[in-house]
């Protein structure tokens, strides 16, 4: 199509209102992101670090670069208790600070041993019991001979 073949403005102005309803409804509405929740963020990072086979102090969340405060903290570590959606977040008390886990990605005896390992506790398995099956009971019991 050349200059001289283009149709004049007036024609081309003209819309039809029937087509502009029908493509305003075809158009798909903006999804809105949400923003997440402090204690949802604060979960996750704990998940991520679960996976990873680490503990997350309390400390960690106090320090920079998070910088915490510590009343908020609370709030925010009660609020993941409480709520149903981060049932897998768990805490062990150690000789140093609280350290969280998720359930889902490490188990209770994992953590119990890398806590030890995280504050060099070498002294604490001597005084923990661990879960040990029959077998191996009946084999440290049973005579050599």
């Amino acid at each position: 199509m050349n200059h001289q073949d283009e149709l004049p403005l007036a024609e081309v102005s003209e819309i039809d209102e029937a087509k502009r309803q029908w493509l305003q409804g075809m158009r798909h509405p903006v999804d809105t992101v949400t923003e997440p929740e402090p204690a949802e963020i604060l979960a996750e990072f704990i998940r991520q670090h679960s996976a990873a086979g680490q503990l997350v102090a309390r400390a960690v969340f106090l320090s920079p670069p998070y910088s915490v405060a510590e009343e908020e903290l609370s709030v925010l570590l009660e609020s993941i208790k409480q709520n149903g959606d981060h049932a897998d977040i768990a805490c062990l008390t150690g000789s140093q600070d609280d350290y969280y886990y998720s359930t889902q990605a490490m188990s209770e005896n994992y953590a119990a041993m890398s806590l030890q390992v995280v504050e060099q506790d070498i002294v604490a398995p001597l005084h923990t019991p661990f879960v040990l099956s029959a077998r191996r009971i009946l084999v440290l019991t049973k005579s050599p001979c």
